[in-house]
C-alpha cells in the first residue's frame, strides 16, 4: 500500500537532517553553472537592435549545448537524493555524476520526452493560426482559448507520467532511454492525481521563497526534492518494472543493479 503524502514528506524531513549544507551548496553551484554557460548569449541577444530571420536557427543550435548541460546536470541532481534517502552521504561532486556515466542517454531521454510532448501542442498551435487568420475576432479568441485549455491536460499528463526518469536511471542504467520513459509512465500509471497533491502541498513554501526573495526557496527545494525520492521509492517498491515492460538492456550481461551499485 502506497504511503500518505503527510508520511513521505515526514521520512524527507528526517532524511534532511545534517545535509541541508551539502544539498543546498550543490543547488547553488548548479544554479551558478547553468546562468555561467547561458550569460554570454543572453548578454548578445540583449545588446542586438534587430535579429535578422537567418540568426535565429543559429541562436537555437547554440542553445542545444547549454540544454544538453542542464539535462545532464538535472541527473546528477535526482542521483543525489537518491542516495540520501538510501543512507548514503550526498556529496558536492554528485551532480556531476552522469558527466562521467552515460551523459548522451540523459539527451537521449529527454528527446523521446520532447517528441512525446510534441501531439500536446498541435491544439495552441492551431488555436494561434485561427487567432491570426481571422483577425483576432471573437471566434479566433475562443479557438487560441480553447487550444491553451487543451494544452494543459495533454502536457500535464505526460510531463507527470515522465516525472521519474531519472530516478529510473540511476537504479536501472542497464534500460535504454525509450524504456526508461516506458518505465516511468507505467510506475505513475493512476498516480498524477497523487503528485499533483503533492507538489500543491509545497504551494505555500513557494509563496514565501517569493516573499523571502527566494532565500526560503534554500530550504523548500532540498525538501521537496527528498519528497519526491520517496515518492519514487514508494512506487518502485510497490511494483516490479522489470515484470511489467519489455525491456532490452543495454548491457549484453542483462544484470539488474542492486543496492551496491550505491556504494
Amino acid at each position: 500500500m502506497n504511503k500518505t503524502i503527510k508520511e513521505l514528506k515526514s521520512a524527507a524531513r528526517e532524511t534532511l537532517l545534517g545535509n541541508y549544507g551539502t544539498l543546498v551548496g550543490c543547488y547553488i553551484i548548479m544554479d551558478l553553472l547553468l546562468s555561467m554557460t547561458s550569460s554570454p548569449l543572453r548578454i548578445l541577444l540583449q545588446n542586438a537592435p534587430v535579429i535578422p530571420v537567418w540568426l535565429y536557427p543559429v541562436i537555437v543550435i547554440m542553445q542545444l549545448p547549454l540544454l544538453f548541460i542542464a539535462f545532464i546536470l538535472s541527473g546528477g541532481w535526482y542521483y543525489q537524493y537518491l542516495k540520501l534517502i538510501r543512507g548514503q552521504k550526498p556529496g558536492m561532486g554528485d551532480i556531476f555524476y552522469f558527466f562521467r556515466h552515460d551523459p548522451l542517454k540523459c539527451i537521449q531521454m529527454e528527446l523521446w520526452l520532447l517528441l512525446y510532448l510534441l501531439p500536446s501542442f498541435i491544439p495552441p498551435v492551431i488555436g494561434t493560426i485561427l487567432l491570426i487568420a481571422l483577425n483576432a475576432s471573437i471566434t479566433g479568441i475562443v479557438a487560441f482559448t480553447l487550444g491553451i485549455i487543451a494544452f494543459i491536460p495533454i502536457s500535464y499528463s505526460i510531463l507527470f507520467g515522465a516525472s521519474l526518469i531519472y530516478y529510473i536511471f540511476c537504479d536501472h542504467p542497464e534500460y535504454r532511454a525509450r524504456d526508461i520513459l516506458k518505465a516511468s509512465f507505467q510506475l505513475m500509471k493512476g498516480q498524477k492525481l497523487r503528485l499533483l497533491i503533492l507538489m500543491l502541498s509545497f504551494l505555500g513554501f513557494c509563496l514565501l521563497g517569493i516573499v523571502s526573495f527566494g532565500l526560503a526557496l534554500l530550504w523548500a527545494i532540498p525538501y521537496l526534492h527528498a519528497t519526491m525520492a520517496y515518492f519514487y521509492k514508494d512506487l518502485s517498491e510497490n511494483e516490479k518494472m522489470e515484470e511489467k515492460i519489455d525491456v532490452i538492456p543495454a548491457d549484453s550481461s542483462g544484470k539488474y543493479y542492486t543496492n551496491d551499485y550505491w556504494l
